[in-house]
């Protein structure tokens, strides 16, 4: 099927409605294929982990239901990021493996163009939060499912997508220098979003650090 257009981003936060029609008209068994995410067909709802929720997708109600127990009391119910970057996946999913070696934003196609402004990646809200504060870092990142990687002081890699990974990396500040973190993606993560999707799904992630 033809998709139009490579984003989803709308005036007032919703995905256009043709997306989800898009969804709607595709043969369950590809998707499934694709994104390694599940159907059930009675409910007519795709299943899909994003980080540490469990989604049913509903193309013809348009809508997600989290169907997971959230980590704690501050994991809020999902909203417009989860919803973006679900659909996305589905949609566009690629049957490609993940490539198991980390690069920059940079090192993504035309990713040196377009992270940058407004689009920049959301790491120094990390450096804000966490730049003293490495166990608190830890902390949050094993409640969302994070496995600790060897980068950096304190880094977590995150399965966000059955087929995508990315990892956080903290390095925290000292009497000489300030805090710096940095997100690396899997090489092959652009083979499945547009880049403002991968930025929103930085975006997914990084909220959720702040917030549980």
């Amino acid at each position: 099927m033809e998709m139009k257009g490579d984003t989803f981003f709308e005036n007032d936060d919703r995905i256009d409605s043709i997306y989800w029609e898009q969804l709607a008209a595709m043969d369950p068994a590809d998707v499934c294929r694709r994104s390694l995410a599940g159907y059930n067909a009675e409910k007519r709802a795709y299943e899909l982990r994003v980080l540490n929720d469990d989604l049913l997708i509903y193309p013809e109600r348009k809508t997600i239901e989290r169907v997971s127990r959230p980590a704690n009391e501050n994991d809020g119910e999902p909203g417009f990021n989860a919803v973006l970057v679900s659909v996305h996946y589905l949609l566009r999913a690629q049957d490609v493996p993940m490539a198991r070696e980390y690069v920059t934003e940079n090192e993504l196609t035309d990713g040196s163009f377009f992270f940058k402004g407004p689009h920049a990646l959301p790491g120094w809200k990390i450096e804000g939060r966490f730049g003293r504060d490495a166990d608190g870092f830890a902390e949050k990142a094993r409640l969302l499912g994070g496995a600790p990687v060897a980068f950096g002081d304190r880094a977590f890699e995150f399965l966000v997508l059955p087929r995508i990974r990315i990892v956080y990396v903290l390095w925290t500040a000292d009497d000489e220098f300030p805090a710096r973190s940095r997100i690396l993606f899997d090489a092959a993560a652009d083979k499945h979003f547009a880049l403002d999707v991968l930025w929103a799904m930085c975006n997914l992630v990084t909220n959720k650090l702040l917030n549980i």
